[in-house]
């Protein structure tokens, strides 16, 4: 097993995560999330992606997919409350 991961930043300022971790059994977990911010008043909020993590681990899936990997996507009939909460 293991753990990895990057951090990805923008010029606006915006900070993505993706993880990696892989059991002793093989299965990998993957996440990705956008960090909230912090106005110039100091309250923090999240702010809605407009689908970046989707996109980030459904690209990350199909190159596991060429690769022999058994993984699926990201879709709103599988992860419905993502989609609602982050609409472009």
């Amino acid at each position: 097993g293991g753990l990895g991961g990057a951090e990805c930043g923008s010029v606006s300022g915006r900070i993505d995560e993706f993880e990696v971790g892989v059991q002793a059994d093989g299965v990998a977990q993957v996440r990705s999330g956008s960090r909230g911010v912090t106005d110039v008043f100091g309250n923090y909020a999240m702010q809605p992606d407009g689908g970046s993590n989707a996109k980030r681990l459904n690209y990350f899936a199909a190159q596991l997919r060429k690769r022999g990997w058994v993984t699926a996507d990201i879709t709103e009939a599988t992860h419905s409350f993502y989609f609602k909460a982050n609409q472009e």
